[in-house]
């Protein structure tokens, strides 16, 4: 068996070798200008980026966890407040809700595509409970239809986390729509990533513009005039032209996803549980973010075999938040989310990039099929 790496599951250099003559473009642009924080380029990135996810505004943060806790503080949600989200997520999620002083509720998810169950949402509402914020998991948009109904009757506001989800499609619309607010990371592994932390904040409601421009910097109304008390979370203008110029590729770089999703599903199909991708139509179509199926036996022993075969894998991911230390205060027990605990200990991410060659794609197919 090879025992060098044939294909690293991201090689994150790859995104500057491909779009070098651009990216150079934007810094050159940025340092030329003389303007570092929240310019220009912060506002060309975020008019276009509203623009392409049918939003009415959009505002650049400093990274997806700020902007979740901010769209909850937007809502005047704190202690005393619940929030429902799931379990399988990545915990900034959660820690967002933790750091407003909101207890979380945790609600399961569907075996078959790691998406948070309506059902089990309603379940875990109490009078407490304020919001709930789906995550759209694997580039996969969650039962909107369902939720919509579910928060419209119980009164309770919700928040997209569409930090995996970038260029997503539900019912004909794009990841974001259907929200008081969505929240969106942008950090360099993202569909859409920058060449750091970055993130942003956005709503087809013409409420809550104002008010997430004076959280994310420093609660201040104008110059020297602090209303609330914010953060320092402001969008920087080098990220925000990098930012510029990948949503360019956006669509394309999504397509290019899907078509080696879908090459790995037509492979695979059969030989192991995908969960990527799950109950796709011609309007419900996912972006790929991550390519995920379950391990047909051991977790460690199947990667560990993949490596040897010189394919790189992780796992997204392998503690659901009530199984994390950070969240034990919540005395959710071992037991309590079977369906989250399950993906949890069997899921494995194959490499799936818009950088993966039609070499890379046979191999990770064939290493796949060799060790089932």
């Amino acid at each position: 068996m090879a025992t060098d790496l044939k294909v690293p599951y991201l090689n994150l250099a790859q995104i500057y070798s491909h779009y070098k003559i651009e990216m150079n473009q934007a810094w050159k642009r940025v340092v030329s200008q003389g303007w570092f924080v929240l310019g220009p380029e912060v506002k060309v990135f975020e008019k276009a980026f509203a623009k392409k996810i049918e939003s009415h505004w959009s505002v650049g943060v400093g990274n997806g966890t700020d902007a979740i806790e901010m769209a909850l503080r937007a809502l005047n949600i704190g202690p005393g407040d619940e929030v429902v989200t799931t379990p399988l997520t990545a915990m900034p999620t959660l820690m967002a809700i933790a750091l407003t002083g909101a207890s979380i509720r945790l609600a399961d998810v569907y075996r078959d595509s790691g998406l948070i169950n309506p059902s089990n949402i309603e379940q875990a509402i109490t009078p407490k409970t304020k919001a709930v914020i789906p995550v759209h998991l694997y580039g996969q948009i969650c039962d909107m239809k369902e939720i919509l109904r579910i928060v419209k009757k119980h009164r309770l506001y919700l928040v997209e986390d569409c930090a995996q989800a970038h260029g997503a499609i539900y019912n004909n619309h794009y990841a974001g729509y259907w929200g008081d607010f969505a929240a969106w990371s942008f950090y360099p592994t993202k569909n859409l990533g920058a060449f750091g932390d970055a993130g942003a904040i956005s709503s087809r409601k013409k409420k809550g513009e104002k008010k997430i421009m004076e959280l994310r910097n420093y609660g201040q109304k104008k110059t020297y005039e602090h209303i609330s008390i914010g953060r320092n979370s402001r969008l920087d203008e080098l990220q925000a032209a990098i930012l510029s110029e990948r949503l360019k590729k956006l669509s394309y770089e999504v397509a290019v996803r899907r078509k080696i999703a879908h090459r790995y599903q037509s492979e695979l199909k059969g030989k192991v549980t995908i969960v990527s991708g799950f109950n796709e139509s011609s309007t419900n179509k996912s972006s790929y973010h991550l390519f995920v199926i379950v391990a047909p036996y051991s977790r460690d022993l199947f990667r560990k075999r993949l490596l040897k075969e010189g394919v790189e894998t992780l796992v997204h991911y392998p503690i659901p938040a009530h199984l994390q230390k950070a969240f034990k205060d919540f005395f959710y027990k071992k037991g309590a989310f079977p369906a989250s605990e399950y993906l949890a200990d069997r899921i494995v991410s194959l490499p799936l990039h818009p950088f993966l060659t039609e070499t890379d794609i046979k191999f990770v197919i064939k290493s796949v099929k060799k060790i089932i």
